[in-house]
């Protein structure tokens, strides 16, 4: 019995994926307008040379992220990824934790602005991540970050981390 559920779950989260990719597409268009001339923050979250990565449901699953999002009016950028920092991955974050690192950047394929800031923790934090936005999370060590499928404000990240890498060996 409990293999024939697992089985259903299966084939429940393949039939929803599915359906999520085919509304992906369909709304695809309406996406771009909404991101459009856009301001975007993302965190940069390291900790024992590991950054935390996520999937969500925008871009069909396909690519590994930096958590963060759209800023809101009238929020400054430590604002907004706080803010998009605790609904996505449900960790507080104080504005203390936060460090500038890229900054106003552009996404020309998707015509929005963007910044980086590292989020600055001791230890691995406790993540309990929002099921409506985050498919999959993992911390992928610095080394490895070139071997996966990475957004280009990842990319951007990763290079500059392996380069501020080479500069302090």
């Amino acid at each position: 019995k409990n293999w024939f559920s697992a089985i259903i779950v299966s084939r429940m989260i393949h039939v929803l994926r599915i359906l999520g990719a085919a509304a992906y597409v369909c709304g695809y268009p309406f996406i771009l307008l909404w991101l459009l001339g856009s301001k975007r923050v993302y965190a940069a979250i390291v900790v024992n040379d590991e950054l935390l990565v996520t999937k969500n449901w925008l871009d069909l699953h396909l690519q590994w992220r930096l958590p963060g999002g759209g800023k809101q009016s009238g929020e400054t950028d430590t604002q907004a990824l706080t803010r998009e920092i605790n609904e996505e991955l449900g960790i507080r974050v104080s504005g203390q934790q936060v460090t500038p690192f890229v900054q106003a950047a552009q996404n020309t394929k998707k015509n929005y602005s963007y910044s980086i800031y590292f989020i600055q923790f001791a230890e691995k934090p406790l993540l309990q991540p929002n099921k409506f936005e985050i498919i999959e999370l993992c911390w992928i060590p610095l080394s490895d970050l070139y071997r996966h499928h990475l957004s280009p404000e990842l990319r951007d990240c990763a290079s500059i981390l392996a380069e501020q890498k080479s500069v302090v060996q």
